[in-house]
């Protein structure tokens, strides 16, 4: 496994517990995880996300009842991730 990819943890507040698993996991994996406890203060939060979106080599959903109702956990970053696929693919 290639180490120092960064992984975009994408998941619902509901399921913080079950987020700070995966993101514990991950790490001991060898991966370096974002999520969005690593906001500033000080920053505009969906231009971060965004940001943090693009420069991430790979993105893991947790999907559970919580996150299905979140707009922005189920469509918007998984497409915005999957399109950036494509166009490193297509490279």
């Amino acid at each position: 496994m290639q180490k120092n990819l960064q992984i975009f943890l994408s998941y619902a507040h509901d399921d913080h517990a079950l987020k700070e698993q995966v993101e514990a996991f991950l790490k001991e994996a060898g991966y370096a995880v974002w999520s969005d406890k690593y906001i500033p203060g000080s920053e505009e939060w969906r231009e971060y996300i965004d940001g943090q979106l693009a420069e991430s080599n790979g993105m893991v959903v947790i999907v559970t009842k919580a996150s299905m109702r979140s707009y922005y956990v189920t469509l918007r970053e998984c497409f915005k991730t999957h399109e950036r696929a494509k166009r490193r693919a297509m490279r």
